[in-house]
């Protein structure tokens, strides 16, 4: 029995490593988006794929008398569908030069992320496991059950939005595809997550190299990619450190963030203005629901920094970009606090979808408001960039005096995302004090950077360094976090995972933006200078 599974297994693995890499070359050329190597399109097919399930689930959502197992054979459906979306449209990705040494480099820095996998994770009595395969038994235990949001009687009101996550969904299916019993989930579940992990990883890494490099020296191509992998598994092992969940969807969802803030990274960087780009990274940050609902306002924290960075690159005709990037994942954001009974912050978010709409509407008819708009933030952009984090430290500090508590006690180390990632310090004094000067500096060196961050050029560290101190400063340092947690008390259940996000991509930005340099200063030593007129007497 166990011979059959494994093999299940395997051939599930091909069928949807395929489905992502065909559906992904089909999506890169629809979006028009540049793709160096064409196994980075795996990432492209996966976000696709949970976004578009994310779109097409969510209408049956709503219906309350429609059971659980309507919705898996829904993801089957969309699976027949997708596969004949990818054989409809071979002209995109058949091509058989792709077999070549690429192929064998990818699927070998594959394998040892898969084989690093196995090493973390493998764990009999792993608790995230145990508690993910509960989770799947009880849904497929109860699949004739009706779900819906807005009825108490359903799924919903026993298992929150795990019943709605497409990762879960698309899990259960795999269950119900291969028939197995609950002691054999472990079997099918493990070896399929380790290996289309370390494909979907390693894809993300490709997008990387193929967004912050710009060599045409092979040895600083193979030392980019070296160094890219090495970071790679020092992240795996942070994950793992951190204790982020690897089954339930929250390093997915890590990985949604790393991707999307890579292409937006590239997008602003290079003077090359992909038109079509900001939409696809608005479409698979709103298909954050398939891996994590709860995370809703970390999305949102996230797509607010991305603005300034747009603005920053592009001060002129950025409003379309904010459009496109923020329009999906905000509506999904308005009907999380409609869900969760957040009904002040679901009519704020509802107004403010209906004014992009309004705004997408104006811009169609009446253009020169939108340029007054876009040049009052031009001119005034320390104004509009430090107005949230005031206006935070201000409401925060309220609180904070209103209760007669210090700044940063250490009853509230938890929400300093620092004070979590240095649990390794066994001395709590001495790491209480690290953590406070740390974040103190960071929130001082935000403000400056601000101030003065038009006086450097932006390029892909000056941006990630932009994009990681706004997201502090404004979000995620302890001081705001106190008021932040009255009114969402789950910001710090994901521990920083925005911010380790982004900290990674600046890891991984400034070797290879030091290659690209020195890469650039050989190829201009290498050039030969052709001197005209040259005479070998002068005569005067």
């Amino acid at each position: 029995m166990d011979t059959k599974i494994l093999a299940a297994c395997l051939g599930l693995l091909i069928l949807f490593i395929f489905m992502f890499y065909a559906s992904g070359l089909i999506f890169a050329e629809f979006f028009k988006l540049k793709i160096k190597n064409n196994f980075s399109a795996i990432a492209v097919g996966f976000f696709s794929y949970f976004t578009y399930i994310s779109i097409l689930t969510f209408p049956l959502q709503l219906i309350s008398i429609l059971p659980y197992v309507f919705f898996i054979y829904f993801i089957l459906a969309i699976n027949i569908l997708y596969l004949l979306f990818c054989f409809i449209f071979v002209r995109f990705w058949f091509d058989t030069s792709f077999i070549k040494i690429e192929l064998l480099f990818f699927i070998l820095i594959a394998a040892c992320f898969v084989g690093f996998n196995y090493f973390l994770y493998n764990n009999p009595g792993d608790k995230n496991f145990l508690r993910h395969k509960s989770t799947l038994s009880i849904l497929y235990w109860l699949r004739d059950n009706p779900v819906s949001f807005f009825s108490n009687s359903t799924l919903f009101n026993f298992l929150e939005f795990k019943a709605f996550q497409g990762w879960v969904s698309f899990q259960l299916s795999l269950i119900m595809m291969t028939n197995i019993n609950t002691y054999e989930y472990e079997l099918l579940l493990k070896p399929f997550l380790f290996i289309l992990d370390g494909f979907l990883y390693t894809a993300i890494v490709f997008t990387l190299i193929d967004s912050f490099t710009n060599v045409e020296k092979k040895y600083f191509k193979i030392f980019s990619i070296i160094i890219s992998v090495l970071i790679s598994i020092g992240a795996k092992y942070t994950a793992y450190y951190v204790d982020y969940d690897f089954w339930n969807g929250e390093v997915i969802f890590a990985y949604l963030i790393i991707y999307s803030t890579v292409l937006l990274i590239r997008y602003t960087s290079f003077n090359i203005r992909e038109r079509f780009l900001p939409l696809f990274i608005g479409l698979i940050l709103g298909g954050y629901t398939s891996f994590s609902w709860s995370n809703s306002y970390h999305v949102l924290f996230l797509l607010y920094a991305f603005i300034f960075i747009i603005q920053n690159s592009y001060p002129r005709n950025f409003t379309k970009d904010i459009l496109k990037l923020s329009i999906f994942p905000i509506i999904n954001i308005a009907f999380y606090n409609l869900v969760s009974n957040l009904y002040l912050q679901f009519a704020i978010f509802a107004i403010l979808v209906l004014f992009l709409l309004i705004l997408a509407s104006i811009m169609t008819k009446k253009y020169s408001i939108t340029k007054k708009f876009e040049l009052f933030v031009e001119e005034k952009t320390i104004f509009t960039i430090l107005i949230m984090p005031i206006l935070f430290l201000t409401f925060s500090t309220a609180l904070i005096l209103s209760v007669n508590k210090g700044f940063m006690s250490q009853e509230d180390n938890y929400l300093n995302f620092l004070y979590v990632w240095t649990s390794f310090i066994a001395n709590y004094e001495i790491r209480y004090w690290i953590t406070i000067i740390l974040s103190l500096g960071t929130i001082v060196g935000g403000f400056a950077w601000v101030i003065f961050r038009k006086n450097y050029k932006f390029n892909q560290v000056v941006n990630i360094i932009d994009l990681l101190l706004i997201c502090y400063i404004t979000f995620y340092n302890p001081i705001v976090v106190k008021f932040l947690n009255v009114i969402y008390p789950k910001v710090t259940a994901l521990k920083g995972i925005v911010m380790l996000c982004l900290f990674l991509v600046l890891i991984y930005s400034i070797p290879n933006y030091l290659l690209n340099k020195l890469d650039n200063k050989v190829r201009k030593g290498d050039k030969v200078i052709v001197i005209k007129k040259y005479k070998r007497f002068y005569i005067q």
